[in-house]
């Protein structure tokens, strides 16, 4: 969580921003945290940065830490393996040519393929590091007496799949590069490539695992960027990425789709451009200004010693607006019985390596009501159309008062009303049980305890603390007989910020822990 920054930063009392000689946006009070106490700039408001971490023209790489991340996020792994599977089961065994565009260090689809039965699969990398370890992964593999691949069933095949040659046309391309933005890792042009030159049917939605890839967007309101946070600055050529189970940042109109990259389907050679509209939603509204006054309220008397008030920071944070948060979804099957979500259907939190991207328009939020209009023109440059060139995006946007105010506002007022009865009947309804599931805790966790420290007695070992630790936090699950806690170890998925743990023995990753 940033909360601490965003302390920090209200207790400073917030002075402003960089100013430009463009900017007219003038304060009524130079020391207010207070998007309400602006005059507000007349639109549009735009910004535009490329497809990179860094701003600049140097493709994005991922660490082998990334990696693990994306190997331990089972619920996607799992739907692209068994939609992979699903499709190779259509044909006769050893007969299926598959192409895995974007292996990776582990070579983990083209090992599913040819697990499953694929005759040949051509796995592709472009990402140099990522190459040597496929190269050892592969190694290890065809050593391995049990691993149920022939060998020379996988071919590794090094570069970017514009630059290389395929001896054959493959029955079946997975690909998994799905960016934050699901454009942002050059899907567009790789795509149109690859399956025209490997593919033997380029337009059958039945020759791609995935099905497509899309982005969805809506307006957010993000409450580090309220407190002014030196990051989210407008037109520098950032966007913040923000853990898609980060409460700091929340929506405030349904979603709509942005991008819809379908493998079979047509798509753009040069831009992708489009233009979309919401309604700010006055139950979001209610919703956020009650999130926010939570998140506050840990840090009340440190806020309130400052002479600042947690309320009405909390309402100002939820009308007001920062850009538009933008999420990747991957759709398996083409009738959406199978779909990877990084947020919910409505937005909702949910847990994934994948960040949700939201481009800050201005150097502070504009200011937004229950009903307020909110239109945006999107483009998606590809430039040169390379796949090693990132794509430059860019938000246009402007908003229009509500078309009915008092309505709007009397539908917030009823929902905050709403909210806070059914939050204290389920406080009350709650409060037998919270107190019985705190005793049972304590019980299974001092009865873990005890049956794991006689467990590593048992084995001639010492207890770890930071084990324990970590073992309590997950007091129900079982340790089978053979576990062997020293072949763990821990490390921090840049991209989310969360721990995860990884087998250095065999190569298993998992978010909890133990990992059983």
């Amino acid at each position: 969580m940033r909360t601490l920054s965003i302390t920090l930063t209200l207790c400073s009392a917030l002075q402003p921003l960089h100013k430009t000689p463009q900017r007219t946006t003038r304060l009524r009070s130079a020391e207010s945290p207070y998007v309400a106490d602006y005059d507000q700039p007349p639109g549009p408001h735009s910004t535009k940065w490329l497809a990179t971490s860094e701003n600049n023209d140097q493709w994005i790489e991922f660490d082998e830490r990334h990696y693990r991340s994306m190997y331990a996020d089972m619920s996607r792994t799992e739907m692209f393996t068994q939609t992979l599977e699903k499709k190779l089961a259509k044909f006769p065994p050893k007969t299926a040519v598959v192409c895995d565009l974007g292996t990776g260090p582990y070579l983990l689809f083209a090992k599913a393929a040819a697990a499953a039965g694929a005759r040949k699969v051509y796995a592709i990398e472009a990402v140099p590091g990522s190459q040597n370890k496929a190269r050892e992964e592969l190694a290890q593999l065809e050593a391995a007496d049990n691993s149920g691949v022939e060998p020379g069933v996988i071919e590794l095949v090094c570069g970017f799949s514009t630059d290389v040659e395929l001896p054959e046309k493959v029955d079946i391309l997975i690909s998994e590069i799905a960016g934050s933005i699901a454009s942002e890792e050059g899907v567009y042009a790789t795509i149109k490539d690859a399956r025209e030159r490997f593919v033997k049917e380029p337009r059958n939605p039945d020759s791609f695992v995935p099905f497509s890839y899309e982005t969805w967007g809506a307006p957010g309101t993000d409450l580090c960027h309220h407190s002014g946070g030196s990051q989210s600055l407008p037109n520098d050529g950032t966007a913040l990425r923000i853990d898609s189970q980060d409460n700091s940042m929340q929506l405030l109109a349904d979603p709509v789709l942005v991008e819809d990259i379908q493998f079979a389907g047509e798509l753009p050679e040069h831009k992708q451009e489009a233009s979309f509209e919401w309604t700010v939603s006055p139950e979001r509204i209610a919703a956020n200004e009650r999130a926010f006054g939570e998140i506050l309220g840990q840090d009340r008397e440190a806020i309130e010693a400052n002479g600042l008030d947690v309320e009405r920071l909390a309402k100002d944070v939820a009308r007001s607006m920062t850009g538009i948060a933008l999420w990747p979804t991957i759709v398996f099957e083409q009738d959406r019985s199978v779909v990877y979500e990084t947020r919910g259907p409505l937005g909702e939190m949910r847990l994934s390596h994948w960040p949700t991207v939201l481009p800050p328009l201005r150097e502070r939020p504009l200011l937004v009501s229950p009903g307020t209009i909110v239109k945006a023109d999107w483009c998606a440059d590809l430039r040169d159309g390379k796949p090693s060139t990132p794509l430059e995006y860019s938000l246009v946007c402007d908003t229009a008062p509500p078309v009915d105010a008092a309505s709007a506002e009397a539908a917030a007022q009823a929902a905050a009303q709403r909210l806070s009865e059914e939050a204290a009947a389920a406080a009350a309804a709650a409060a037998p049980a919270k107190e019985k599931e705190e005793a049972d805790l304590a019980a299974l966790k001092k009865a873990r305890d005890e049956a794991l420290k006689a467990g590593w007695a048992a084995q001639g070992k010492q207890v770890s603390g930071e084990f324990m630790q970590a073992a309590a936090s997950a007091p129900t699950a079982a340790v089978p007989e053979d576990f062997d806690a020293s072949e763990w170890v821990s490390a921090v998925d840049e991209a989310s910020g969360k721990t995860y743990y990884y087998n250095s023995k065999t190569g298993a990753s998992s978010w909890v822990w133990p990992p059983v």
